[in-house]
């Protein structure tokens, strides 16, 4: 709330990043993200664009409110791309 008091009071709109809920602070891996979907520059702009982003029951079109992000499995190493003899 002090970050947004202090928003009102210098009469502007809170940045991203700037007040964060306790289940995001607390996260070590950092995966909870919250922002401005409409800034194109905030971090939950930068992650709804990830690829790997897909929604639970997506497509029903409910339009659900929370995203998520694949995990990659089976991932190539560099030296195997390019065939068997190293092309």
């Amino acid at each position: 709330m002090a970050a947004k008091i202090q928003a009102k009071n210098e009469g502007r709109e809170l940045k991203d990043g700037e007040a964060q809920p306790a289940c995001m602070q607390s996260c070590p891996a950092q995966a909870i993200v919250f922002g401005d979907v409409q800034d194109p520059d905030s971090q939950i702009s930068h992650a709804m664009r990830d690829p790997k982003r897909f929604l639970v029951l997506g497509e029903l079109g409910i339009g659900p409110a929370v995203s998520y992000l694949t995990k990659i499995r089976n991932a190539e190493p560099a030296e195997s791309k390019g065939g068997h003899h190293g092309a």
